[in-house]
């Protein structure tokens, strides 16, 4: 996730007079799926390959649609939008 986290909406009541009742995690949905599983392909290869990465990518950055579309990958995975409600104390 990013800057917002349920760690960090939870640390919120540290610094404010308010209490987390609830976050609701939107789950990320089906067509932003190739995007998702292509950007964690690519930080892989990017990790093993260092500076080759890039022309590597091109070439094996297709079989993270392989991937996506032939194995089990996880089908609920946390989305992009988190709300958080507060109750003021």
């Amino acid at each position: 996730m990013g800057l917002w986290d349920e760690k960090s909406l939870k640390n919120l009541e540290k610094f404010f007079n308010i209490k987390l009742e609830k976050i609701y995690l939107e789950p990320l949905q089906t067509y932003h799926y190739r995007l998702y599983y292509g950007i964690i392909f690519a930080e892989k290869i990017r990790k093993v390959f260092g500076p080759l990465a890039k022309p590597i990518n091109k070439i094996l950055g297709r079989i993270s649609l392989y991937l996506m579309v032939h194995t089990n990958l996880p089908q609920k995975i946390k989305g992009h939008t988190v709300i958080a409600v507060f109750l003021k104390q």
